[in-house]
């Protein structure tokens, strides 16, 4: 099947949240000097979210792309998430467990049940 060729004056590339965030600003400067143009937003996955996105595996396994922190004080920004994520248990705080693996020789389970490298 032939790919679709379009032509626009503006393309962002990445649906992540950068990308996404250019595209509300350029939407809202668009908007407020009553320009007439027209922009693309492209992305190489299906789904938006970049690395702030979640995979799940065929057993229902999490696994978070990238960070999913947002640490903000800045009002603007604030309000563009809330925008973007208006339902509050997706914007709630929680208390998480985070591994980080490396390269190891070997595991071993101690008597507590914590996995420990073992040479």
């Amino acid at each position: 099947m032939p790919k679709e060729i379009v032509h626009t004056p503006i393309l962002i590339l990445g649906a992540g949240p950068t990308g996404l965030g250019a595209a509300k600003r350029l939407e809202e400067c668009i908007e407020m000097k009553g320009m007439k143009t027209n922009f693309i937003v492209v992305d190489a996955n299906k789904s938006a979210g970049g690395l702030a996105s979640t995979d799940t595996t065929n057993e229902g396994f999490l696994f978070d792309v990238g960070g999913h922190v947002i640490f903000s004080h800045y009002l603007y920004f604030d309000q563009c998430v809330t925008q973007a994520l208006p339902r509050e248990e997706v914007r709630s705080s929680s208390t998480s467990t985070s591994w980080v693996l490396k390269q190891l020789k070997g595991l071993a389970k101690t008597s507590s049940g914590i996995l420990r490298e073992v040479a």
